[in-house]
């Protein structure tokens, strides 16, 4: 195993161990290589961010990349609309089937039409801020003028067929009765939440539970009432992994435990984890996990009743097409716990060589990530400390920041 490697899954298991006893609470750990700050706190567009966070499907793998685009709403509706169920009555069965692509369609124009709303608002906004704010539009009076009437129709359109595939379930009979309720659940409204982007368009999310709150655990930990972080690597660390990854494990944790720069401009650093010296020591003055729970229009009990389908033939589901679970599946991860740590130290032994470029980096200004914690190189860390040993060849990082820094995602691998 290459040294990149063996860093990260000493990390990994360590972070496990002082977790839990119960390593198999564990097979869908994700750690975090690109440092990410937990912004969720922000009394203006937060909530969207942690409803967006808990939405997305991460990618497959021991290393959290967010996915472009691949969420548990749309990904969960049409695992719905796929299900060959059982029926009583095989003529409804079968126009609940037809209905399906339909209201898929219809689905996706709607989202269409949110995601173009928020970039539309956000270039409008934007342009007219230099007018006086008497002459300025808030969001509302905007969407009516120029989104409102489209908006209504996509939406009569979508709830209309919802509306007909219920029925048509629901007289089907069977299983069918089953993904009927299901349906109407997460079409509720009342199980929406109107939610503030980051670019200022206010409209429906379904709804996340994340708790404890991210504002509350900031606040704790700026009173000094935080629960403490520490834990330790150095050559002798243990580097069995308890994950569910397949294949080798260790293959996308193959990174530099140390990065340099930020943007186009990171590059990885290696470190000698064979090297008599080596020893890290990682700890924050807080540090917690954040659980992350859909609410009531989703329905985990339907996905693991109907994990094996059978899925509708015909449909892009059926035999030997898409998957939903698996390495390879649409449907695969659902964000369990996402763990924080609010300002983070570091004291690190390294290599000669890994010694150098760091402290060279940072005297040059440069942003420094040591595993998933980040010092320096912005303006929320601009007051992080620095200091190096050359003679033990030892370096300490403090951030000062106050957002709290993410260490590592578990994930459920679906069905759960």
């Amino acid at each position: 195993m290459a040294d990149n490697a063996v860093a990260w899954e000493m990390l990994e298991a360590e972070l496990v161990g002082l977790l839990s006893n119960d390593p198999t609470q564990f097979r869908g750990l994700q750690m975090v290589s690109l440092p990410i700050d937990a912004l969720w706190n922000n009394l203006d567009w937060g909530l969207w961010l942690s409803f967006e966070t808990a939405d997305n499907i991460p990618l497959w793998g021991p290393v959290y990349q967010a996915s472009v685009g691949n969420h548990i709403t749309d990904a969960y509706l049409a695992f719905l609309t796929n299900i060959d169920a059982s029926a009583l009555d095989n003529d409804a069965a079968n126009e609940t089937k037809n209905l399906g692509p339909q209201l898929s369609a219809a689905h996706d124009e709607l989202q269409k039409a949110r995601k173009q709303i928020s970039v539309e608002w956000s270039d409008f906004n934007n342009r007219q801020k230099n007018l006086p704010p008497q002459s300025q539009q808030n969001f509302d009076t905007w969407f009516t003028q120029f989104w409102g009437q489209k908006m209504n129709v996509l939406q009569n359109n979508y709830q209309s067929l919802a509306d007909q595939w219920v029925a048509a379930a629901n007289k089907a009979g069977g299983d069918y009765q089953v993904l009927a309720q299901a349906m109407q659940d997460y079409n509720n409204p009342d199980f929406q939440f109107q939610v503030k982007d980051l670019g200022g368009a206010t409209q429906p999310y379904r709804m996340w539970n994340l708790t404890p709150f991210l504002g509350d655990f900031v606040s704790e930990a700026q009173a000094g009432r935080g629960s403490a972080f520490s834990l330790k690597i150095n050559n002798q660390s243990d580097t069995s992994s308890v994950t569910s990854w397949g294949g080798s494990t260790d293959s996308n944790l193959d990174l530099g435990l140390i990065g340099i720069g930020a943007g186009e401009n990171f590059q990885r650093t290696s470190v000698d984890t064979s090297s008599q010296n080596f020893a890290i020591a990682f700890s924050a003055k807080s540090f917690t996990g954040i659980q992350i729970m859909a609410g009531q229009w989703f329905h985990q009990n339907v996905v693991i009743q109907f994990q094996n389908g059978p899925f509708i033939a015909s449909g892009p589901f059926g035999p030997g097409k898409a998957v939903f679970f698996g390495p390879t599946g649409t449907f695969n991860l659902a964000k369990t716990t996402v763990y924080v740590a609010y300002q983070p130290s570091i004291v690190a032994a390294v290599d000669p060589a890994a010694y150098s470029q760091v402290k060279q980096a940072w005297n040059a200004g440069q942003h420094v990530a040591i595993g998933p914690f980040s010092f320096g190189g912005g303006r929320s860390s601009a007051s992080d400390q620095a200091i190096f040993d050359d003679t033990n060849q030892t370096m300490t990082f403090a951030s000062s920041s106050p957002h709290p820094q993410i260490i590592a995602v578990n994930c459920t691998i679906l069905p759960g």
